[in-house]
């Protein structure tokens, strides 16, 4: 009872969010993926996962694989290990073999994530090749066969041999397998294999060695409408679905054989929108998921009804094109719809947690863009003033909006489509307006009191802040400063800056007021907050300034008496008013915008912040940001002042730029889904890295690397990454460094890439870690090692050349060292022979002088003598004497010639002695010579 009362709440809350502002909003429904995303076309066939999470999507042009952010697309480029074909009809995840297999009308692609590429089998017309190139469904059993059904029938795969065996007809009975089309295989939990063909349904019969038995036939207990099955599913239950081509939906209770069909009736809305079923799937409520020729159908087995969505031209809230092909529940439960015409559609319930008011004017809706301030009546009505649109009141019961606008020449009439503020008193409605002061509106006699700027009255027209106490209104101006209107006695009373009071409000400028509740009342305006100070009838007798640096847009008191405070560009301030301290938070510390326009309270005391840049929540105790924006389903990303209301039922309104946005904080749960952390690209000097390029990077893709090498002068990079998490992947959170070149870790959100230039060599190791769109952060990290190669004259080779040289280098030092020194010694040996030589030759020459000289004194005598007259005997031994005298002069001679050849003169020997000694002797020697000659002396 519990299950389908749960059940029935989903489907109602499923009901809810389809149809119940479908006359009133553009609520994000769906999220679109087409060619301006990336998507290569937009007709998609099949849709999977992987292991790794990353999306698949087959096309009639191509292959896509889609990371959150962006589509890498496969296409045929009539390589070997290229996708066979371009026309993809069935996408599979194989967890046996972890991988995808793609069925294509030109064969089967099974893709290698390391090589990222395609080993491809085509029919070859042999016994062991596909029957067929036309693949329709692909399908690995709980025994470990893969089947593969074709245009010709089904093949089972043997992994071992790489061959197929292709089951065909036969003969004519009717157990016999037909060569048609096999468009869907299935196993159900008793693993029995179902197949679903154009000649109606199959179960194999392994008691009779791969038979193939028709159950719809002359032989089964059961029959369908129409034999040409293009989808089966068996549910959790074990119930089996049948999808027909023109015959509807069946569905097989399995229990008690008993089959339900359901068909489109032109007088039920509550049928199935169409005959033609294409495919179907379940999702993890239980809801049966129907892809028909004309509308996507959601049937909830507990009330047998079907919600029908199709195409719609209103934003967001119905199918891209009612033509359905594919439906796939991805990993976080979240449904994905391929269409013929519409690319793909995304639907996460969770995702749909904000509901968005916007303008249209072809429609009974907004009548402006800006939504300026709120009030809600006793039965939960609403009032919204915007911004050139003037007055709205929304029917909550009708879905209905009510226009009140200006009218020229009318009195009864709002002043001003700018609407500021809005304050509600029973069936009175305050409306503060943009230079058309403020306006009183009887609700019940819908008429309109009007209040302008005038001595003794309304000080200024600009009414942007208003608050009802007892008989006394108060209200701030832009430009006025504040008014006080007694309502009884119809009487003003202004307050304004004084620059020669301390006491007087800050500022003229004035914006919103809080009333705390002990009584204190805060005015916050564009120079700063203040402190009003009363008597005793609750008026002003004077205002403490704080903070009068600063614009204020909004005041908040929470549940502990603190005094939060939005500013305009510069954050939030909390105020503790006992302690008089001050806290400030900025996008530094997670704030999604520094500009505050509104602060709601929730039943958990969390607060609530519009910013510049979407909606913050605030945990106050974890001090923790979580931040929502376009990507979490907002319409609005920057808001406005006074746009912020808290209704009776605890929903809150925000209102901005485009519309406004309701939710209620307790339905918006928080993203529990842990991402996976996969590598998506490399990109070197601002070009793509490709498996086996020239650059030599990567041998495997990036996702299956662990190791990447860049030579010394080429370490620019950027590293591509993502958390596979589709929820709001805009929104998902990474954090990275780069060790040995980051000291930290480096933090942002949305953004998937890193980039670095390493300008010194070594071993780097790149991590990165993410968290889904809520902070739910992945414990596991991922990295990549980074070797950077030193250049050549750093390399290892480089340095044995250094090694060596310097070597040689000292051995040659030490050999020419050597040598010099070997060099020097023979020098000075030489040097040593060339002087002892020396002496030993002056020592003869001067030997051989003394010779020549005793010599001569001989010849002469002996001249003298041989002329005389002698004996013959004693004539002939003087002839011998004075030969051989003269033989020893010519040597003597001859000696000294040798000499002068060696030194090209005789060196003068200089040395001290007595000149008359030396001439006495001399001369007494060559006396005999001179007297001989007749020289006279």
């Amino acid at each position: 009872m519990r299950k389908s009362c749960k059940k029935y709440f989903c489907f109602i809350l499923l009901v809810f969010i389809f149809y119940s502002f479908v006359n009133a909003q553009s609520q994000a429904l769906f999220r679109y993926l087409s060619k301006k995303d990336g998507l290569s076309q937009v007709s998609v066939f099949a849709i999977s996962q992987d292991s790794a999470g990353f999306l698949w999507f087959g096309t009639r042009d191509g292959l896509n694989k889609y990371d959150g952010y962006q589509f890498k697309v496969y296409k045929n480029d009539n390589s070997p290990n290229s996708l066979s074909s371009n026309d993809v009809r069935v996408i599979y995840y194989d967890r046996y073999s972890n991988s995808i297999i793609v069925g294509t009308t030109k064969g089967l692609s099974w893709y290698r994530s390391d090589s990222d590429d395609f080993i491809n089998f085509v029919s070859q017309g042999t016994a062991n090749s596909l029957n067929s190139d036309v693949i329709h469904s692909i399908y690995r059993d709980s025994k470990g066969r893969l089947w593969v059904g074709t245009s010709a029938g089904i093949n089972l795969y043997n992994e071992k041999t790489g061959q197929f065996s292709q089951f065909i007809k036969k003969g004519k009975a009717d157990d016999d397998f037909p060569q048609v089309n096999i468009d869907a295989i299935i196993e159900d939990h008793n693993g029995v294999l179902w197949v679903g063909s154009d000649n109606g349904l199959y179960y194999l019969d392994e008691s009779t060695a791969y038979s193939f038995v028709r159950v719809d036939g002359s032989k089964s207990d059961i029959s369908l409408s129409n034999s040409n099955i293009n989808a089966l599913l068996t549910d959790k239950n074990g119930n089996m679905w049948i999808g027909n081509e023109e015959g509807g939906l069946h569905f097989w209770d399995r229990k008690s054989n008993i089959i339900t069909v359901y068909k489109t009736q032109k007088d039920d809305n509550k049928s199935i929108s169409n005959n033609n079923i294409r495919v179907i799937n379940e999702d993890s409520q239980g809801y049966i998921w129907i892809g028909t020729f004309d509308g996507l159908n959601i049937f909830d087995p507990s009330t047998k009804s079907f919600r029908i969505i199709k195409k719609t031209n209103s934003k967001s809230l119905g199918l891209s094109d009612s033509s359905v092909k594919a439906i796939y529940k991805d990993k976080r439960g979240a449904m994905w719809i391929g269409t013929y015409y519409g690319g793909v559609n995304h639907i996460d319930n969770n995702f749909h947690r904000f509901i968005n008011f916007a303008h249209n004017p072809y429609n009974n809706e907004l009548s402006a863009d800006v939504v300026s301030s709120f009030a809600e009546d006793h039965d939960g009505n609403l009032w919204i003033g915007t911004e050139g649109g003037g007055l709205n009141f929304y029917n909550i019961n009708t879905k209905k909006f009510t226009v009140f606008k200006t009218k020229s020449g009318s009195v009864n009439s709002i002043s001003g489509n700018n609407v500021k503020q809005l304050l509600l008193e029973g069936d009175y409605l305050w409306i503060g307006t943009f230079s058309q002061g403020l306006d009183l509106l009887d609700i019940k006699n819908s008429t309109f009191q009007h209040f302008k700027s005038s001595p003794g009255g309304l000080s200024d027209n600009n009414v942007y802040g208003l608050l009802k106490e007892s008989n006394y209104l108060w209200i701030l101006t832009y430009g006025g400063g504040l008014d006080i209107y007694n309502t009884l006695t119809k009487t003003f009373r202004n307050y304004r800056y004084l620059a020669e009071n301390p006491k007087s409000v800050s500022s003229d400028l004035g914006r919103v007021f809080l009333k705390c509740r002990n009584g204190t009342l805060w005015i916050g305006t564009e120079r700063g907050i203040n402190k009003v100070i009363r008597d005793d009838s609750g008026l002003p007798i004077g205002f403490q300034s704080l903070m009068k640096d600063e614009k204020i847009y909004t005041l908040h008191e929470d549940f502990q008496n603190n005094i939060w405070i939005g500013t305009i560009s510069n954050g939030l301030y909390r105020y503790n008013p006992n302690s008089g301290e001050f806290e400030h938070y900025t996008t530094i510390n997670g704030l999604s915008g520094n500009t505050i326009y509104g602060i709601l309270e929730d039943s958990g005391h969390r607060l609530w912040l519009s910013t510049n840049f979407g909606l913050s929540k605030f945990d106050p105790i974890s001090k923790k940001f979580t931040n929502y924006n376009n990507a979490s389903g907002l319409e609005n990303t920057e808001y406005n002042y006074n746009a912020y209301y808290k209704t009776k039922s605890g929903d809150m309104l925000f209102g901005g730029i485009t519309g406004f946005t309701r939710f209620n904080p307790n339905d918006i749960k928080p993203n529990t889904f842990i991402p996976t952390i996969a590598f998506t690209d490399l990109i070197q000097n601002n070009k793509p890295v490709a498996i086996g390029d020239n650059s030599g990077i990567l041998h495997t893709s990036l996702n299956t690397s662990n190791f990447i090498k860049f030579k010394y002068n080429e370490a620019n990079f950027t590293i591509g990454f993502t958390a596979l998490d589709f929820f709001s992947p805009r929104n998902n959170q990474y954090a990275y460094m780069l060790e040995g070149l980051d000291n930290d870790w480096n933090y942002n959100t949305g953004r998937t890439e890193a980039s670095y230039t390493i300008q010194k060599e070594g071993n780097y190791l790149f991590k990165v870690k993410g968290a889904n769109s809520d902070g739910i952060w992945n414990p596991v990290e991922r990295h990549i090692e980074i070797l950077v190669l030193p250049p050549p004259w750093r390399s290892w080779w480089a340095d044995l050349i250094y090694i060596a040289l310097i070597t040689f280098a000292i051995f040659g030092l030490f050999r020419y060292v050597k040598l010099r020194h070997t060099i020097q010694l023979q020098r000075v040996a030489r040097q040593q022979q060339e002087e002892l030589h020396e002496v030993k030759l002056r020592f003869f020459t001067n030997i051989t002088h003394e010779f020549r000289t005793p010599l001569t004194l001989i010849l002469g005598p002996l001249k003298e003598i041989a002329v005389q007259e002698h004996a013959d005997d004693i004539k002939s031994k003087i002839n011998l004497i004075t030969k051989n005298a003269q033989r020893l002069l010519n040597l003597v001679n001859q000696v000294l010639v040798f000499r002068k050849l060696e030194t090209d003169h005789e060196p003068l020997n200089v040395t001290n002695g007595n000149i008359v000694t030396f001439f006495k002797r001399n001369i007494l020697i060559v006396y005999r010579i001179c007297e001989i000659k007749k020289y006279n002396i």
